[in-house]
């Protein structure tokens, strides 16, 4: 994602098997099924209420449409000479942007973008991206990383296949020694943050219990002290992650609801600070609305508790609402922003649609 203020310029951050086509489209279907019946108010057994509540699958389909369009013509660019990831203006931007497509496979009843990423997670040029993560363990350690594992992880959703885990191997553990030996905690910015890579990881490790009890240890050691200040998150200059937000994410996301309503317990929340940021200091500060929304839609899922529903519907509608000013900034906005939106509303959708393999409190 590009830096406010700085010139437009490639940006960079440096820190077939048989059968499968056949269980594909089936895999699709099954989800456009999934999509076209979503009831956002509908509730499976043992989760609250749903997170979108007053609004109607229709109009969340009509405000997603524009979002989804701008992330695959970013993707059909050619901004970087990566050979796969060579779209939305860096490598980080262009894998998040695939994970969108995937992951909202079939949500209007079609499956080309899905099968366009499918297809290209199966290409030479997929390994050859692989490969050039091993030969440079460096190259995006670890946000642009922890993205492809996300990725990654909404490739086995949809497909059902695990056949990118052996190659990929070299890559998540390079990830996990970091996530395991960093000195850096939840209050770190932006980029280097081990939040994000942590919630991937657990995702990925989900069939490998001694690599998850390390995780597990990690975080319950590092990331259930106190959290960085709600409020900081509309200081200049802007960072496009809250790390309040992350670090409750995390908890949901690894340790499960019992843990993070006792964090939040002991988390004295301002409830000013739970309006959508209004004033836009920086580019990066275009996200933050919607990875506050990420954070509030765990807080509700472990609490049940109406004003982070509330909070997390805000800044999830201040976020979409960005894209009728900035959708021709590609620099500042429609190279990334759209996908972080993306992201805050696949939240609501996991409540009705699927959850995340998580486990029990």
């Amino acid at each position: 994602m590009a830096r406010f203020g700085a010139p437009v310029a490639r940006h960079h951050f440096h820190p077939e098997t048989a059968g499968f086509a056949s269980g594909v489209e089936r895999s699709l279907a099954d989800r456009a099924g999934a999509w076209h019946h979503l009831d956002v108010t509908r509730r499976p057994p043992g989760s609250r209420a749903g997170l979108v509540q007053a609004a109607s699958f229709e109009n969340r389909q009509a405000a997603i449409a524009p979002l989804l369009g701008a992330v695959r013509e970013e993707l059909a660019l050619h901004d970087t000479p990566h050979p796969l990831f060579h779209g939305a203006w860096d490598w980080h931007s262009s894998v998040h942007g695939h994970w969108a497509l995937l992951t909202y496979s079939g949500y209007d009843g079609r499956d080309t973008h899905a099968q366009w990423v499918i297809d290209r997670l199966r290409s030479e040029a997929w390994a050859a991206e692989v490969e050039h993560l091993v030969a440079k363990p460096e190259f995006e350690l670890p946000y642009g990383r922890a993205w492809l594992l996300a990725l990654a992880n909404a490739y086995e959703r949809v497909t059902g296949g695990r056949e990118l885990r052996r190659p990929l191997a070299p890559v998540v553990e390079t990830l996990h020694e970091w996530c395991l030996t960093t000195a850096l905690g939840p209050d770190t910015q932006e980029y280097l943050n081990p939040c994000w890579p942590l919630i991937h990881l657990w995702q990925w490790r989900e069939d490998e219990p001694a690599p998850r009890r390390a995780l597990e240890d990690r975080i319950r050691e590092r990331f259930l002290g106190p959290g960085s200040s709600l409020a900081s998150d509309h200081d200049p200059p802007g960072a496009f992650f809250s790390r309040w937000s992350l670090q409750a994410h995390l908890i949901g996301q690894t340790l499960g609801g019992g843990p993070l309503a006792d964090w939040l317990s002991e988390e004295n929340v301002d409830p000013d600070s739970l309006a959508p940021i209004a004033e836009v200091h920086s580019a990066h500060h275009l996200g933050t609305n919607a990875t506050r929304a990420w954070g509030f839609a765990s807080a509700y899922r472990a609490t049940g508790d109406a004003r982070w529903r509330d909070a997390y519907e805000r800044h999830l509608k201040a976020s979409i609402a960005l894209h009728e000013a900035w959708r021709d900034d590609r620099y500042a906005y429609r190279h990334w922003v759209p996908q972080f939106t993306l992201y805050a509303a696949h939240l609501a959708s996991e409540d009705s649609e699927h959850r995340s393999q998580r486990p029990c409190p």
